[in-house]
């Protein structure tokens, strides 16, 4: 689990936030930001999300590892977002 903070929030239609990630072994921090924007569709709604990941110097040997961590990280969180929306009354 990681801390952040809310840097944005529009009701109903955006929120990001900003989460540092402090790498084990004083290796860096990574600086993470993902927004989510929603969109209404005609019989849904569009879930965009962006990430934008700063990795320091001393972690670029193990960026390729990071990005694919995020991405495998983002599919199940739209996943649960997804199933928890689609459960909705």
């Amino acid at each position: 689990m990681r801390h952040g903070t809310v840097t944005e929030f529009v009701r109903p239609t955006a929120i990001t936030f900003h989460q540092p990630m402090t790498m084990k072994l004083h290796a860096g921090t990574v600086d993470v930001t993902m927004r989510y924007t929603l969109s209404p569709q005609a019989s849904s709604t569009r879930v965009k999300r962006v990430v934008s990941i700063a990795i320091p110097w001393s972690l670029r040997i193990v960026q390729p590892l990071l990005v694919r961590a995020f991405r495998t990280e983002s599919a199940r969180t739209l996943l649960a977002l997804k199933t928890y929306a689609d459960a909705l009354p």
